[in-house]
């Protein structure tokens, strides 16, 4: 199943609907999960007529966490990915994880991905190529995170059996909060190859919350701290370096808004 949260996504919208149907594997859903669009995308996702779409329409507008986990309620396929309207899947993209995942039993797996602009051309400062190793890799993904939405493929079992799901409390970091929590429990599959393209643009939901960084990851590891106690005994030092991260993170926030003096305080 593969969940396409959808507002005004006219723009790229084909360009993504086009990297699913070129799929080496064919045998996939999609739940398309247009969240109060005003705009031509209901019109452009119509034209593709294909009953392995299954369209609707949100009661009302969500933020992305919340509308994700209305449209997961749906999927009925064994393994759940996700795309948004303005990114892309490689070819072998389905093909690649459903082969891992079939040989381990895996959780979730992920991949490496490309950064695009709008005309779709490449940018590197953007290439992430994952460098853990497949298994347990909580403490890894503590110190550097390197999971990206696009390149994400869930075992749909384990998220009904554990009711992992989306916190909708999240605007920006749904996403982090949902894949370390089945990290923190589970093995993970790393595929060391570029599998998916992300635009990059400023009028990009994640460009225009950037600023949540911080907050929404400390309420994830403040979280995974209070519900187990143990696993943060086990990786103090490691959550310490996540929750520095987050505080420069901060700090840069602070400087993109000009107030120097405060980035420098927090900081130190």
């Amino acid at each position: 199943s593969i969940i396409m949260n959808c507002f005004n996504g006219e723009m790229y919208l084909r360009e993504a609907l086009d990297s699913v149907f070129h799929q080496t594997h064919e045998n996939w859903e999609m739940i398309f999960w247009d969240n109060q669009s005003i705009d031509g995308s209901a019109r452009i996702l119509k034209e593709y007529n294909d009953d392995r779409i299954r369209y609707f329409l949100a009661e009302k507008h969500t933020n992305l966490g919340e509308a994700r986990k209305n449209a997961m309620i749906y999927a009925k396929g064994e393994y759940i990915s996700f795309l948004d309207c303005d990114d892309v899947y490689n070819n072998n993209k389905l093909e690649k994880q459903i082969e891992l995942m079939e040989q381990y039993d895996y959780a979730m797996c992920y991949a490496g991905l490309i950064g695009i602009n709008q005309n779709g051309k490449r940018k590197w400062r953007h290439t992430v190529k994952p460098r853990h190793k497949s298994g347990f890799i909580f403490c890894e993904l503590l110190i550097k995170y390197e999971v990206n939405m696009q390149t994400v493929m869930l075992r749909t079992s384990i998220l009904k059996e554990n009711s992992y799901q989306f916190d909708t409390n999240l605007v920006y970091s749904p996403d982090y909060h949902l894949f370390m929590t089945i990290a923190s429990e589970n093995k993970v599959g790393v595929i060391p190859i570029i599998l998916a393209k992300q635009r990059i643009h400023n009028k990009s939901l994640s460009c225009q919350t950037r600023h949540l960084v911080a907050n929404e990851g400390r309420y994830t590891l403040d979280h995974l701290k209070k519900y187990n106690i143990q696993l943060y005994k086990s990786n103090e030092k490691s959550f310490k370096y996540a929750y520095d991260n987050l505080a420069y993170y901060n700090a840069v926030n602070i400087l993109i808004t000009n107030d120097s003096r405060s980035s420098i305080e927090f900081i130190n």
